[in-house]
């Protein structure tokens, strides 16, 4: 008789995973309610990098700060694996925000 043994998936790449669908949930927010942008984006560099640049630049910054960290959690350090946990925590809070404001966004003018 024939064992089964699940497939086990590493939690980081799980956790990653998840960074990645809620940064790309941010952006397509950001892009689909760019008109209002200034008025409920909570972080003050992307404002900043918003108001600089546009939407453009501000998808380049999103996605430059996500591959930095990215690469910072693959760095062999001992505090490398905290990079995974503190980004996959912040894209958890983001996406709690993005959840509470998303019936709200639309009403805005």
């Amino acid at each position: 008789m024939a064992r089964f043994y699940p497939t086990r998936i590493p939690v980081g790449k799980l956790v990653w995973l998840f960074i990645l669908a809620v940064a790309l949930w941010d952006v397509g927010t950001a892009w689909r309610f760019r008109a209002t942008l200034p008025e409920w984006e909570a972080n003050p560099a992307a404002l900043a990098v918003y108001r600089l640049g546009g939407i453009t630049a501000l998808v380049i910054y999103r996605t430059g700060l996500l591959a930095f960290a990215w690469r910072a959690s693959r760095l062999p350090a001992r505090s490398a694996g905290l990079v995974t946990w503190t980004a996959g925590l912040v894209h958890l809070a983001l996406a709690v925000q993005l959840l509470r404001a998303w019936d709200e966004l639309p009403k805005l003018p």
